[in-house]
């Protein structure tokens, strides 16, 4: 029986190729193509985020639900369009064109109504293949390569239909690579929408820190966990992801459609051609300024040019040969051939012998700074007095004599600028030797309205509340030496950091977040708890305070300071 032969299957890309393709893809984009994708893009999501805001937050929300959700709608149709030329430009560079055509009207209405009709119904069947798992990479590819192949579908005069059944002949070829770049992109999705989570919890405890102004996320860093906040972090990612999954469904749709009709191969064909030709003209200049170069100069008269005068070369000083061979043998690839020196460390200690090392660094670092310096004066002397046509001197000292007057006059007046500069900084310390700084009057800090709601116990320290408590109950009014007594309390659990002070906290939510920070001290939660219900009872309920309850709330103050700074 003979063997059946069978025709071999084209090869397909690696995944990794196919999303290193799109990289690619992505360097090479026009602006006009980055145009499309955001200006289609920014409206849809500053929409959406509006409209999950005012559902999910704002009073009256359902009365505007109707025209918000036909505004979403519109603006995503749009963003679809939008993505159409995208992709079109995708697909024209990988042919290795130069420009997207424009497209009549009738292509237009044709592009409009394909991708509202498509992906009016995306978003449902996208859950629908979540949920059964198997089919989601082939709805993924579906829908990229209709956006990716519309425009070019609609520019020939194809309809609806015939887009199509091209994207799902797509879609359909190489299941395993299809789901293997879907994976990666989405890896790589996952991983920047960690990213922007940390970023978000990140920021706010850095401008704390940098500012030492509170904010009320880093105060309560789970207040960020919010469907609001991660709907924006989820928008973020995927606006960051789309042109990274246009681009590699862009690549996919190119070799699919190459298999047909050899698409590759004029696109190589084309690439090939326009560095022909740019190989050509480059060519062709160059020969035109080659034969330039070579037709005679015609002049009137000959021109004579001066004669080249030999010279003498140039000599080196011996002190600046010694120097350079000095530097050259202390460099590391010439030490490790010398023999190492040998040193009688047995008769010093460990101690001397650190020190004995580090006194021999820092004098190969000054050393090998001083060499620098002087290299660099010497340089820029010899620059200063190669001006006059002359032959600069061996030594930069020798320049102060035997240079040129431009450079002596130069070298005069920096000198006396620094003569006159330490002259004028000792004259001044002199002076200023016998007296004092006046201090600085001080300025009395704003007196604290305690019956405002705005008051906080950071406004002031926990001695500087005990202080106004202790003029309240003097003057008669036990209601505000409580309230000061107790904003005195929470300064010191806040000191303490048993507490997080924060304006819009209740006293209860203190209570609780004491009882979770300190477990185990039953005393201290106890006397916070029955000076809480104290100071509700004569602040919120108006009622007056014995000196019994007085001395109680104060024993309980000294008992919550004690255990808190403990």
């Amino acid at each position: 029986m003979q063997p059946r032969f069978r025709p071999a299957r084209t090869q397909s890309l690696p995944p990794m190729a196919v999303v290193e393709g799109a990289c690619g893809v992505l360097r090479r984009l026009p602006a006009a193509a980055w145009a499309w994708l955001f200006v289609g893009s920014v409206p849809f999501v500053l929409l959406f985020l509006w409209f999950w805001t005012d559902m999910s937050r704002a009073p009256g929300a359902p009365g505007r639900l109707v025209g918000s959700a036909l505004a979403v709608a519109l603006a995503y149709g749009w963003m679809k369009t939008a993505h159409a030329w995208f992709g079109a430009h995708l697909l024209e560079v990988l042919r290795g064109g130069s420009g997207c055509e424009p497209l009549p009207w009738h292509g237009w209405a044709r592009l409009l109504a394909s991708q509202i009709l498509v992906f009016a119904f995306m978003p449902f069947a996208l859950f629908l293949a979540a949920l059964v798992v198997v089919p989601f990479g082939w709805v993924v590819a579906f829908q990229h390569n209709v956006s990716l192949l519309a425009v070019g579908h609609f520019r020939k005069g194809g309809g609806a239909a015939g887009l199509i059944r091209a994207a799902m002949d797509a879609a359909r070829r190489d299941a395993l690579q299809n789901h293997a770049v879907l994976t990666i992109l989405g890896v790589c999705g996952f991983l920047l929408f960690l990213n922007l989570l940390i970023l978000s919890f990140t920021l706010p405890q850095l401008a704390e820190s940098f500012t030492g102004i509170s904010n009320p996320v880093s105060a309560s860093p789970l207040a960020l966990l919010n469907t609001t906040m991660l709907a924006i972090l989820v928008v973020l990612a995927w606006l960051g992801m789309t042109p990274f999954y246009r681009a590699a469904y862009a690549v996919r749709c190119f070799h699919a459609i190459s298999r047909h009709n050899g698409e590759d191969l004029r696109a190589a064909l084309r690439i090939a051609r326009r560095k022909s030709a740019g190989a050509a003209a480059l060519a062709v200049g160059l020969g035109f300024i080659g034969l330039f170069a070579a037709l005679p100069a015609v002049a009137d008269e000959p021109i004579s040019l001066p004669q080249a005068t030999p010279t003498a070369p140039p000599t080196v000083s011996p002190v600046e040969l010694d120097r350079n061979l000095r530097d050259v043998l202390e460099a590391p690839h010439f030490q490790w051939r010398l023999p190492r020196e040998v040193v009688a460390d047995a008769e010093m200690g460990w101690i001397e012998s650190m020190a004995r090392d580090f006194q021999q660094w820092v004098n190969r670092q000054i050393r090998a700074f001083t060499n620098m310096l002087e290299r660099w004066i010497d340089a820029l002397i010899r620059r200063m007095m190669r001006g006059d046509g002359k032959s600069a001197p061996d030594n930069w000292l020798s320049g102060l004599v035997g240079g040129s007057a431009l450079a002596r006059v130069l070298l005069i007046v920096a000198a006396a600028a620094v003569v006159g500069g330490v002259a004028y900084w000792l004259v001044r310390m002199w002076r200023t030797r016998g007296k004092q700084p006046k201090p600085k009057a001080t300025v009395a800090a704003p007196e604290v309205d305690l019956e405002a709601e705005t008051v906080l116990a950071t406004d002031q320290s926990e001695d500087e509340w005990l202080s106004l408590a202790r003029e309240r109950l003097a003057a008669g009014d036990t209601r505000q030496a409580v309230r000061a007594l107790f904003l005195g309390t929470l300064a010191a659990l806040g000191g303490a950091g048993r507490v997080a002070i924060a304006r819009g906290k209740t006293n209860g939510m203190y209570a609780r977040e004491l009882a979770r920070r300190t477990p185990g001290m039953a005393e201290l939660h106890a006397a916070f708890q029955e000076n809480r219900r104290l100071f509700d009872h004569a602040w919120y309920g108006g009622h007056d305070v014995p000196s019994t309850a007085w001395e109680t709330f104060q024993q309980n103050h000294h008992t919550i300071t004690r255990h808190a700074t403990s």
